[in-house]
Order: structure tokens, then C-alpha cells, then sequence
């Protein structure tokens, strides 16, 4: 539509409500809304003049997408009136099911119709009259015709001068993705990579903690490829291209530098409480979204989606036991691979005694061990069809007196309905084990026998910055001499406050002569030497066990997790500008701070 928003007609607007049964209160409250707008214009920094509008809907009112929504329905109904008429034929793969002749999707529409003079006919004079009574009219410079492979060159010719619409190749772009499907899958969706890449260029030119990388990149990077994601499956080698830049953005300081990647992205990508940041894993999200495309097929078994994939692929079966086969669209393909989640947890054919063999030769469901007028077990019957044991298994089992329906339930939430997240967490485990294809992933260190461990970081009540810090003290990947030379870089090892011994993070943190000062000089009065361990995680450990039963343990934490970063800060300038700082100074700073 051209300028969708600012040609909309306000009696057509109160036309649609009224035809749609709405209250004529509600009504006069929402034209009340929408009439006495008025509009100024902003000169040299002033507002100028009084402009009384007297049609067109305010952009940016959460109230206009909703009535920008009922007038759309007003063509909607136009297409269909005809439709049942005879004059319009949409696209159907059934012929005893209804067909789809209009996908609507804000201004964004596609009708489909036959090739012919006749039906070109019909729908522009759809369009014309909906364009008098709204006000709104088609954007021919962003409007295009698609045509059969078998239509002729004449008939396209013929239907084009009616609409007055230039003829395309391809289908072009729907919702902001090319649906040109016919080519590469690698191809069509590099643009994806593409807009994340220059996003995150964007960002490379300031200088932010790791803390505020990591909010843009979770709100914003790893949000942009959600609606290609929640329709197809992406390919994996594009996944893992998004997930090397984002990786690279993260431990780069500035587009300049290179950066040490310090932690793989395996381990960023892992949920916090197990000792990742919680980046998303591109392709188990994927999954997890495509899978919701299977349980809408499954609950709603009578909408459009499901009826038209079912009327494509599975017309003698079940969704759960549909296949592919040759022609399968990227779509279904990608439903098909979200399906591997569903199965994995699904309450239907499941085992449900704590028996380990339940006669699957005998195709027995549950409805039938019921008796139908007493709503209880029939016990004479499950005597007969199971053995003892496992006969007192299933009688003491709990049944509804109401005579509800069976349904179906999702094993990871209370209410039974699938969720992205919890069928995310679920390809997680399935990843690692090995279920989704590729190698196995042996467990990771602090996973989840860590996981108060981990989530004793996430919770502290400092900065975002500071709880990122103890996050990477704790996976030992701060820059200190000891790390480095692991790294390969050719660095002098000795600790550069104490000028002894060497620099590790449990030696500067809590080892250095300059550090037990600085503990013990505190407002906690620390004594670090009684603090055990040869990694900075046990020694974080230990402070956890110590304070975790005190009455102001997260005021005492606090007080660690600042002088951690006292002590790292003095470690800094110590190395690059070459002061250091004395412990008594670093407590009045550290007191200052807290």
C-alpha cells in the first residue's frame, strides 16, 4: 500500500467496526481517539502552525496497527465474497479443501488468483473499490506479478496491462526475506549474516565493557535472525559464521585490535548457570523454534497451517510420523528437523509405569482400562492384561471423575504448552549427547553439578561489568603473565607488585603480599592466606562457603568483588603506566566505592 498509514479514511474505519459488531460506545471512545489529532511543524527548532487532519492514522499510536488491521480485513472480505462467488480461484493442494487467496501481513499483502483476463478483471476492480472506500491504494513501484512456469507469454502480457503491475522474475522479498527459494539456501540467507556483520562493524567503533557487549549483542545481533529462524531451518555453516563474528566481536577490545579468544564459543554459548554466558546457540534455537511450527500443527490440527502441510504431506498419517521424500519445501524440511525436539519429550506414548516392558505387541491405550461408567479403573481387566506387579503400579494412579479428553503435554512446563525457552534448554542436552547429529560434547568443567556455583556469580548485586569480571576470574581467562604464556606470548612471568613470584590470578588476587595487606586492611578484615586452593574458582568457592550463612553476606560480597577489582585495576597500572598504588590507599578507594 502506498503510504498506508496517512490515506486511511475514518468513516471506513468506523464502517469496519460497526460491521464487526463492536459497541457503539467503545466505538465513539476509539474515533474520539483517532479525530482530534492535530499536528504542528517543527521550524527552526519551534512548533509552527495548527494542522487539523482530516483522515490517516498517527504513526507510532499503539492504537493504529489495530485498526490499520481492521481495514485490511475490509479487503480481505472483498477477495473472499468473490471468491464464493466463482469470480476469484486461489491457490488450494487439495480440492475437497478450502484455498488461500490473500495472505495479509500489515501492509504487506499477496493475493493469488488464476491467469486469466477475467479474474485480473475482478481483482482490480476489488482494488479499485477498496482504494474509494479507504482511502488506500496499491504501491505499484513495490508491487509485482508472479506467473506459473506453464502460463503463456500472451496471457502474462494480458494481465499486466489490466493491473497495471510489472512482471518479475522472482517473487522477490516477503517480510523482509528474499522468497526466492529456488536458489542456494547458503545464498538467500547470507543477508542475514550480512545485516548482523554490519551491526556489529557499527559497534566496533566504541569502546564498551564486555558487560554492555554482551546486552547488545543478546537484545539486538542474536534477535535479528529470529523470524528467518522461527520459518526455516538455516544452514549450519551460516550459523557458524554468525556465531565466529559475534565471538569476535566479544573479545575484541576495538575494531583494531585482535583480541585473544580466551573461552570458545561451546562455552559462551552454554546457559549461565552452567558456566556460559548464555549467548544462544544458533542452531538449537532454531530448532527449538521450528519446533513450535510442529506443535501448532499438533494442537490446532484444523488451522490453515496445518491443514495445507497436511493436505501436502501427510494426508494418510500423523504429523509425528510424516515424512519428506524428494521436493520437500525449505519449510517442512525445517519442521521435520524441529520435530527431533518434540519427540524427545512429548507425554503420549510414553512409558508410564515404573515397569521397563509394557507388552508393545499389544496396541492397548489407557481409554480402554477405564470403565466408562464408573470412571475408575476397571480392575478386573488390568488384572488380566498385565501382570502383578505391574497391575499395582497403575491402580493407585489418580483419574479424573469428569471424563475429560486426553491431551497433550510438554514435559518441561507446569501447564503442559511448549516453550522456545524450555525447548531450547532441551536441544542443549540433546546437542551434547549427541542426538542432533555431530559429536558428542563431553560435559564441560562447573556444569551442572556447579550450577549454585555459577549462579552465585549472576546474582551478585554489583555492576554488570564487575559480575563479568569474577565470570572470566573464575574461567581463568583474565590477561594475566601466567595465562599469556600459555597463550604463546613471550612475556616476563614475574608478578609486577610483589617483583617475586609469578603472576597467576590466585597470586595477584589473593597470594601477592600487596593483596593479603589489602584483604586484611579492609572492612572485612580478610586473612587470604586461609582461603585454599590452586585456581581462582576454588579460592571463590571458599568465599561462597565462608559468608553464605552470614546475615549481610551479599554487603560482604560486595565488598570482595569491588576490592577484586581494586586490586586488578592497581594490577593495570602497574603494568602500563608503571605506579603502583599502596594497600593502604587501595582501602580508602575500595571504601570509597562500596
Amino acid at each position: 500500500m502506498a503510504k498506508a498509514y496517512d490515506r486511511v479514511e475514518w468513516p471506513f474505519v468506523e464502517h469496519m467496526m460497526r460491521r464487526l459488531g463492536i459497541d457503539f460506545v467503545f466505538r465513539s471512545w476509539v474515533m474520539e481517539c483517532v479525530s482530534t489529532v492535530t499536528y504542528s511543524v517543527i521550524v527552526n527548532g519551534e512548533a509552527t502552525g495548527h494542522i487539523l487532519p482530516s483522515r490517516g492514522l498517527r504513526q507510532g499510536d499503539p492504537l493504529s496497527p489495530f485498526l490499520f488491521l481492521l481495514c485490511a480485513e475490509g479487503l480481505s472480505a472483498m477477495i473472499k465474497k468473490q471468491e464464493e462467488r466463482g469470480a476469484l480461484q486461489g491457490f488450494r493442494f487439495h480440492p475437497q479443501r478450502g484455498s488461500i487467496s490473500q495472505l495479509f501481513f500489515a501492509d504487506d499483502s499477496v493475493i493469488f488468483c488464476k491467469a486469466n483476463e477475467r479474474e485480473a478483471r475482478c481483482l482490480k476492480n476489488i482494488l479499485v473499490d477498496y482504494e474509494k472506500g479507504s482511502g488506500q491504494c496499491i504501491n505499484f513501484d513495490k508491487s509485482s506479478l508472479l506467473f506459473g512456469k506453464k502460463c503463456q507469454a500472451r496471457v502474462r502480457k494480458q494481465v499486466g496491462e489490466i493491473l497495471q503491475v510489472q512482471q518479475k522474475d522472482g517473487f522477490g522479498r516477503y517480510l523482509g526475506l528474499s522468497a526466492d527459494f529456488g536458489a542456494s539456501k547458503q545464498r538467500v540467507f547470507e543477508e542475514v549474516r550480512n545485516k548482523i556483520n554490519a551491526k556489529l562493524m557499527g559497534w566496533s567503533e566504541q569502546y564498551l565493557s564486555q558487560a554492555g557487549k554482551e546486552v547488545l549483542i543478546k537484545a539486538v545481533a542474536m534477535a535479528m535472525p529470529n523470524y528467518a529462524m522461527s520459518c526455516f531451518q538455516l544452514p549450519i555453516n551460516l550459523c557458524k559464521e554468525i556465531e565466529r563474528e559475534i565471538i569476535r566481536y566479544w573479545w575484541k577490545g576495538h575494531k583494531e585490535h585482535k583480541g585473544i579468544h580466551w573461552v570458545g564459543w561451546q562455552r559462551l554459548s552454554m546457559l549461565k548457570e552452567a558456566g556460559g554466558i548464555g549467548f544462544r546457540d544458533l542452531r538449537c534455537f532454531n530448532l527449538a523454534m521450528l519446533a513450535k511450527i510442529g506443535w501448532r500443527i499438533i494442537k490446532n490440527p484444523d488451522s490453515l497451517l496445518a491443514t495445507t502441510y497436511r493436505d501436502k504431506y501427510f494426508r494418510s498419517s500423523d504429523f509425528m510420523s510424516a515424512g519428506g521424500g524428494r521436493g520437500t519445501s525449505w519449510g517442512w524440511k525445517g519442521i521435520l528437523q524441529g520435530r527431533k525436539i518434540l519427540e524427545a519429550s512429548m507425554r503420549w506414548r510414553r512409558q508410564w509405569t515404573s515397569s521397563s516392558y509394557l507388552h508393545p505387541e499389544i496396541p492397548v491405550l489407557v481409554q480402554g482400562l477405564i470403565d466408562d461408567q464408573t470412571k475408575m479403573w476397571n480392575r478386573d481387566l488390568i488384572l488380566r492384561c498385565f501382570n502383578s506387579a505391574e497391575a499395582q503400579t497403575i491402580l493407585p494412579l489418580p483419574l479424573s471423575r469428569w471424563g475429560c479428553d486426553d491431551r497433550l503435554v510438554w514435559h518441561f512446563t507446569t501447564h503442559g504448552g511448549y516453550s522456545v525457552r524450555t525447548g531450547y534448554e532441551l536441544a542443549l542436552t540433546l546437542r551434547k549427547s549427541g542426538e542432533l547429529g555431530g559429536k558428542t560434547e563431553g560435559e564441560c568443567s562447573y556444569g551442572n553439578d556447579r550450577e549454585k556455583f555459577w549462579k552465585s556469580i549472576w546474582r551478585l548485586q554489583v555492576p554488570p561489568k564487575l559480575r563479568a569480571f569474577v565470570w572470566r576470574s573464575c574461567r581463568n581467562t583474565l590477561a594475566v603473565k601466567g595465562n599469556l604464556r600459555r597463550r604463546s606470548v613471550d612475556v616476563d612471568n614475574t608478578c609486577v607488585l610483589c617483583g617475586y613470584e609469578g603472576e597467576s590470578q590466585v597470586h595477584i588476587f589473593f597470594r601477592c603480599e600487596h593483596a593479603r595487606v589489602f584483604w586484611f586492611g579492609s572492612s572485612i578484615q580478610l586473612d587470604a592466606s586461609q582461603l585454599i586452593g590452586e585456581e581462582f574458582s576454588e579460592c571463590w568457592d571458599n568465599l561462597l562457603q565462608k559468608y553464605e550463612k552470614h546475615q549481610n553476606s551479599q554487603e560482604i560480597l560486595q565488598v570482595v568483588v569491588f576490592g577484586l577489582w581494586r586490586l586488578w585495576k592497581t594490577r593495570n597500572s602497574a603494568v602500563f603506566e608503571g605506579s603502583v598504588m599502596d594497600p593502604t590507599t587501595m582501602v580508602g578507594c575500595l571504601h570509597a566505592q562500596v
